[in-house]
């Protein structure tokens, strides 16, 4: 769940964009008749130039609840914010911050992800506090967890313009940086991808993000019944199935750390801020 800059993968279909407009819309819906773009991280399959994984069976079964086809176009973690507010796609698996809120709409959050860091292959791994003594730390700018790790005394704290730049300093020979600080889903992405570092540290660093369906405003009645589809959906065995897409939950974390409840749904969906 995490990219370079690539150039569009599919060609969109006839759609009808959507309303720029905050707050509730009222009347028929301003979706797409038939089709709704969807921004994801994961790359096609290069034998097909189809998708698989966690993103997209959360975004498949948003598309279905809408009565409508996905067209799926490959985005990265730094410009996927940019692709949707400036219709590029009108979907995407973004995490919900309080910023983000008052600028889009979510439904969720679909999953719960807490803290983790890459290091090197290696390494030895981190298991509680004291093991992040003296060690440099990096993390994008903006992360959740930055400001709870500068709470942890000892620790040298590096924050970059992404996390590819946090990847490639822990790799460099000559590298200062022992890890590499973001939410575990979005590490198990790049140690897929970089394959010379492993995580480690689940849980380490207090906090969680939450990943939910982003969406611009005023699209309050679909962004409902996304909602309500979500707390369908974790009550079901469809979405240990789906978080087993991504094997490292089970075998390295507790996965129950992962399930959202009623109450943080609410919290999060379809507001302008967080709810109580």
């Amino acid at each position: 769940m995490a990219a370079s800059v690539l150039a569009p993968l599919l060609v969109w279909g006839t759609y009808s964009a959507f309303s720029d407009s905050g707050g509730a819309s009222s009347g028929a819906s301003e979706f797409g008749v038939n089709t709704v773009r969807i921004g994801i991280l994961d790359k096609p399959k290069s034998d097909t130039n189809t998708y698989s994984g966690y993103d997209y069976r959360v975004s498949s079964m948003a598309a279905k609840e809408l009565g409508m086809e996905p067209l799926y176009q490959q985005v990265t973690t730094e410009n996927r914010a940019f692709m949707l507010q400036s219709h590029s796609v009108d979907l995407m698996m973004l995490p919900i911050t309080r910023d983000r809120m008052s600028e889009l709409d979510f439904a969720g959050p679909y999953v719960r992800t807490p803290s983790a860091l890459l290091v090197r292959a290696d390494s030895k791994p981190l298991s509680k506090k004291s093991d992040l003594d003296g060690k440099t730390v990096c993390t994008a700018r903006g992360s959740t967890f930055a400001d709870a790790l500068e709470e942890t005394s000892g620790v040298n704290l590096q924050q970059r313009a992404s996390l590819k730049e946090c990847a490639s300093s822990l790799l460099e020979a000559a590298s200062k940086v022992d890890a590499v600080l973001s939410d575990a889903l979005t590490l198990y992405g790049l140690a897929r991808e970089y394959q010379a570092v492993t995580v480690t540290g689940q849980s380490l660093v207090p906090g969680y993000e939450n990943y939910g369906i982003a969406m611009r405003k005023g699209q309050r009645k679909e962004c409902d019944r996304l909602k309500r589809k979500i707390k369908e959906y974790i009550d079901t065995i469809q979405w240990t199935k789906d978080i087993n897409e991504l094997p490292q939950v089970f075998r390295e974390d507790n996965w129950t750390n992962y399930l959202p409840d009623d109450k943080q749904i609410e919290k999060f969906s379809c507001r302008d801020e967080p709810g109580p």
